[in-house]
């Protein structure tokens, strides 16, 4: 009942000042959210997710640490851990792509796209930090938690990942319906990392900014694109790396690795 709540809150408060907000950005009704307009939306948006999860925990007793969001120590370190292992594993995922012919960078190669995204690096890493954070706080903290009184753990999980895959149809539908799948499997594996961490969020927050950052530089420095030597299912599209089973692949390797890392059965 309380996730029912939170979620009529958040949408009936924020809907409406994200569409104010998007339309001062030059934004008209039916159109695509572009790249400014949604960051608009998301400083407008976000933050009320925060606001209304700490009143409700001020209601019902609870706290933020309850849903693992206890920024201590073992949370940055954490946090730092999860950051490195999803820009490497990134990195190897194009770079396996790139070796085997399925992707390529346009020739000539040159340095000049990564100098360009250079300046992009810390504003970039700021907003990956907090969308992953609210992101990871509101559907691995709260939704799971809340869910999971009621469910065994997996089912919790599955509701909880569907949910957050379906979210991400708010800022475009277009881009979120194919890669829907992959979303959820990414929840999935978030999940996995939130119980890595004993229930502390740290590890799946760094994890999630740090894809969202890595894909965001990425775009920045020019994304590289398919030769058509595989099926378009494989690499996805480039741009929509979720569509791609080389993205799942990715996905699974990493939750190898957590469970190789935290001894996870």
């Amino acid at each position: 009942m309380q996730v029912v709540a939170f979620f009529l809150i958040w949408a009936v408060l924020g809907l409406p000042t994200v569409a104010l907000g998007a339309i001062a950005g030059g934004w008209r009704p039916l159109q695509p959210l572009e790249t400014r307009q949604k960051l608009i939306g998301l400083a407008l948006f976000y933050p009320m997710a925060w606001l209304l999860l700490w009143g409700m925990a001020r209601v019902t007793g609870a706290s933020l640490p309850d849903y693992g969001m206890s920024p201590n120590a073992s949370f940055w370190i954490a946090l730092a851990f999860g950051w490195a292992a999803a820009v490497l594993s990134t990195a190897v995922s194009y770079g396996v792509q790139g070796g085997a012919g399925w992707i390529e960078w346009p020739e000539p190669p040159s340095p000049t796209p990564f100098k360009n995204a250079i300046p992009s690096l810390l504003p970039v890493a700021g907003i990956a930090l907090a969308v992953g954070a609210t992101e990871e706080l509101v559907f691995r903290g709260f939704v799971q938690q809340q869910l999971q009184s009621a469910l065994p753990l997996m089912a919790a999980a599955a509701i909880a990942s569907l949910l957050f895959a379906l979210g991400h149809l708010i800022w475009g539908a277009k881009e979120a319906i194919a890669q829907l799948p992959g979303l959820w499997l990414l929840g999935m594996v978030l999940t996995l990392a939130r119980i890595a961490g004993g229930g502390d969020l740290g590890l799946a927050v760094g994890l999630h900014g740090g894809w969202i950052w890595a894909i965001a530089i990425r775009e920045t420095a020019g994304f590289p694109r398919p030769t058509g030597r595989v099926p378009a299912w494989v690499t996805g599209d480039i741009a929509r790396p979720l569509t791609g089973v080389a993205a799942g692949l990715m996905l699974l390797a990493v939750a190898g690795l957590l469970g190789i890392v935290y001894h996870l059965k």
